[in-house]
């Protein structure tokens, strides 16, 4: 199983989490994709980083579903449960405060669009000239 297949079955319990109302912070199973990809810590979090921007961008998955998750992912990274502390800020830094700008331009009109969409989008064209 690829990381992206992996990566759409965590989706797939938010989204029926999300269906039921319910907060869902599935650490455990970020753990356990992190350690079947067989990616470094910061290799694994970037590609996920990516995978979930790229994701909203097309318009597949809504603003404030991807910020739960980017959150969730967040909190893994910090918490230690993956064993690892990310020490070195990289992709998966840059896309968390992306999706987090929303809250210093909350008194702006759409500031998802005015802000945080350009944000996640040029975080995408300079990963993609790496």
């Amino acid at each position: 199983m690829t990381i992206e297949q992996d990566f759409q079955k965590i989706l797939d319990k938010y989204l029926e989490a999300e269906r039921l109302q319910r907060r869902l912070m599935d650490i455990d199973q970020w753990r356990i994709v992190a350690e079947h990809s067989g990616l470094p810590v910061r290799k694994f979090f970037d590609t996920i980083s990516v995978l979930l921007t790229r994701k909203f961008i097309a318009g597949e998955l809504p603003f404030e579903f991807c910020r739960w998750i980017i959150t969730d992912l967040e909190k893994a990274a910090t918490r230690g449960i993956l064993d690892k502390w990310l020490d070195e800020f990289g992709i998966f830094d840059s896309v968390y405060v992306a999706f987090n700008a929303e809250d210093f331009f909350a008194l702006t009109a759409d500031p998802i669009e005015k802000y945080v969409r350009p944000m996640l989008v040029e975080i995408l064209e300079e990963q993609a000239k790496q």
